[in-house]
């Protein structure tokens, strides 16, 4: 919140690995943004994310679609993003602890 304006992000992802080592994996998921004005909260943008995690490194791919564009000009809004991760080694012998 900063004065009357507002954001919210929500989403949930979900990881699957290949292999019993865990060395290498799939990551999806989808997020929503709201965006709140002085007059109303309304919903901006709806997100899909792929990535694929090799080892110790991940290169993932988010795509934006712009519901409130959509509605406003009859045109939705697009972007993508691409994001590149470098993960350090860690100790998580309970598996319970995620890694972004």
């Amino acid at each position: 919140m900063q004065g009357p304006h507002g954001i919210i992000i929500t989403g949930f992802s979900y990881r699957q690995a290949f292999q019993k080592s865990n060395q290498n994996a799939l990551h999806t998921g989808i997020s929503t943004r709201a965006v709140k004005s002085q007059s109303s909260l309304s919903f901006a943008d709806l997100g899909f994310q792929l990535g694929f995690e090799f080892q110790n490194f991940m290169i993932g791919l988010h795509y934006d679609f712009g519901l409130r564009d959509a509605t406003s000009y009859k045109a939705p809004s697009h972007s993508f993003e691409i994001s590149l991760r470098l993960m350090g080694e860690y100790d998580n012998q309970f598996n319970f602890a995620p890694r972004f």
